[in-house]
C-alpha cells in the first residue's frame, strides 16, 4: 500500500462514526438473534414435534448464523476503541512496531 491508502485506511478506523456504525451494527444483529432464538424457545419440551422442529428449523438457523457477525461486528467496535485510546495516550498512531 501507498502512504497515503494507508493513511486513509487509519483515518477511516480512528473515526467515531465507524465506532458508532459498528456498534448498531452489532446490536441490531445480536437483538434479532437473541428474539428469534427466544421465540423458538417458549415451547415447552413435551409440546415439540417433527412439524414444530419443521417449522422452526428455518428461524432456527438464521438465528444461529447471526451470531458470528454480531461478534465480528463487537470485535471491530472494540478495535476501533482500542486504536483511538492508544491514539489518544501516545500521540501516535499505535500501529508502529517497535525495531
Amino acid at each position: 500500500m501507498t502512504a497515503r491508502t494507508d493513511y486513509v485506511i487509519r483515518r477511516g478506523l480512528r473515526s467515531p462514526r465507524s465506532a458508532a456504525i459498528a456498534g448498531i451494527i452489532y446490536s441490531i444483529l445480536m437483538t434479532t438473534g437473541m428474539v428469534l432464538t427466544d421465540n423458538i424457545t417458549r415451547d415447552v419440551p413435551q409440546d415439540i414435534t417433527k412439524e414444530w422442529l419443521e417449522a422452526w428449523s428455518n428461524t432456527a438457523s438464521v438465528a444461529i448464523t447471526l451470531v458470528p457477525f454480531a461478534g465480528i461486528a463487537v470485535s471491530v467496535y472494540i478495535l476501533i476503541l482500542n486504536y483511538r485510546r492508544t491514539h489518544e495516550q501516545t500521540g501516535s498512531d499505535g500501529l508502529s512496531v517497535a525495531d
